[in-house]
């Protein structure tokens, strides 16, 4: 049986490697096989889950969607105070100049991670929710885009936890060790088959040790193909 070097395929290459090892095995009628042959499966689907634990969450599309909404409504809470900082009345320019101390204080958090935004945002509207400022939310005209900067910033909380929830359910798979494991089960399935071709040979044996050799030889052209991008 020709030879592969397993550890230069890409995961989903070595996957479907793999998974064409498995269905080729189960047309072969021969106990020899039979314990390596239930291990690799299993272990083929302990890879398949690994793989998929590992892709983008189903919720982070959502976050990074409600987080930009978010952005947006602070960047326009800020740009209606600093319009109202214009005013010709000089009392709402007053308590404009005012709440843009606030927002001079908080500093652009919209750069911030998720989790130090969203503590950012909570502080944020907590203090121009406070009495304190109530006059300037009110006059300025900021009632309603603090309503809306809240409402966006509970619902990406929601998304987030989702996120986290989903994660902590999934069951925890090492891809790199898994893949060690189905080398080893692979290189243990080769030796046998070429025993068996010297001792017992079979059609059936013929047949598995000439298709695994073709599967090979594809992922061989892959890989050459792969190092001659790389050389130019």
């Amino acid at each position: 049986m020709k030879t592969l070097n397993l550890k230069r395929l890409q995961n989903a290459e070595h996957l479907a490697f793999m998974r064409d090892v498995v269905t080729l095995l189960e047309a072969v009628e021969d106990t020899h096989f039979d314990e390596l042959k239930n291990k690799l499966t299993q272990s083929v689907e302990q890879e398949d889950l690994a793989q998929n634990e590992i892709t983008k969450s189903e919720h982070t599309a959502s976050i990074a969607e409600i987080d930009e909404k978010r952005d947006r409504l602070y960047r326009g809470l800020v740009h209606r105070v600093k319009a109202e900082a214009f005013s010709p009345l000089e009392e709402v320019q007053k308590l404009a100049e005012k709440v843009l101390i606030v927002v001079r204080t908080y500093g652009n958090f919209t750069k911030h991670n998720y989790q130090k935004e969203t503590t950012e945002i909570q502080n944020f509207i907590a203090d121009l929710k406070s009495e304190e400022y109530a006059e300037a939310v009110q006059k300025i005209g900021l009632k309603q885009w603090i309503v809306w900067l809240e409402e966006a910033n509970t619902s990406f909380v929601t998304a987030y936890t989702s996120r986290r929830d989903e994660y902590a359910a999934r069951p925890e798979y090492n891809l790199k060790t898994i893949r060690k494991e189905n080398d080893e089960i692979f290189r243990k399935i080769k030796e046998i088959a070429m025993a068996l071709a010297v001792v017992q040979p079979s059609e059936q044996l013929s047949v598995f040790i000439s298709k695994v050799n073709a599967s090979i030889n594809k992922w061989r052209e892959v890989l050459a193909q792969r190092t001659k991008k790389v050389e130019k």
